[in-house]
């Protein structure tokens, strides 16, 4: 009788224990505008799976001082897409870099809308679809931020934990540039948007530990804004 109990213990532990799914992101598609269009849209299909949240990653440059920014983000299918985090214009052009997201988005083919509050020079706007995250609240705390200007490269530390998914959304401009993406990171996306003067738009995920550092380096010095978080 000790031993049924003794063998059966280990399969109770296992019943108990919950058996989370790994959260992964799938592919991104993406749409840009030299100048965007206001809103600038982007037709998607959001990706089958469970536990899903919708990370919408919407960027802009604009002429400083304008201070454009990104009003919201909308469907024509319904549902609520929130803001996690964006970063703020510091100086020289207006670089800014915006996550939304939504647990309680509609299935099917729909039309994601980014409202400016008036159309910038360049805009992006990038669309995914992560599974086997905590619907009630996606995120392991507040969003982490940076903008930096003059400068080659740019880094967050998100602070994270094993089984979470680190994930960032940078945005940088120069002459002729091209964005590489830091070591130990997923690289999703990379686009240019426009010609000399660009807007350089890159997303990328990394599996959670208790900092995560978020990095992107460029072939010239230009200006940066990044945002990040950890999906749990």
């Amino acid at each position: 009788m000790l031993k049924r109990l003794l063998f059966l213990i280990p399969l109770l532990i296992m019943l108990a224990s919950p058996a989370w799914a790994a959260i992964v992101c799938g592919n991104e598609t993406f749409n840009e505008g030299n100048p965007p269009a206001d809103p600038l849209t982007l037709v998607a299909t959001p990706d089958a799976g469970v536990n899903r949240v919708w990370i919408i990653h919407v960027s802009l440059r604009d002429t400083d001082a304008d201070n454009t920014v990104v009003s919201g983000v909308t469907s024509s299918a319904g549902g609520t897409f929130n803001l996690y985090g964006n970063n703020v214009e510091i100086g020289g052009e207006d670089i800014l870099s915006y996550i939304f997201y939504s647990t309680d988005f509609v299935d099917g083919s729909q039309t994601l809308s980014a409202d400016y509050n008036a159309a910038p020079l360049q805009g992006e706007i990038v669309q995914y679809v992560c599974t086997g995250v905590r619907t009630s609240n996606p995120w392991l705390g507040t969003a982490t931020t940076t903008q930096v200007s003059a400068a080659s490269s740019v880094s967050i530390n998100v602070p994270c934990q094993v089984g979470g998914l680190a994930i960032d959304a940078a945005v940088g401009s120069g002459t002729n540039v091209t964005m590489i993406v830091g070591a130990d990171q997923t690289q999703m996306y990379n686009d240019e948007t426009g010609g000399v003067n660009n807007l350089d738009t890159g997303g990328s995920t990394e599996p959670g530990a208790a900092t995560n550092t978020m990095s992107w380096t460029e072939t010239d010095t230009g200006i940066w804004g990044s945002v990040g978080g950890c999906l749990v």
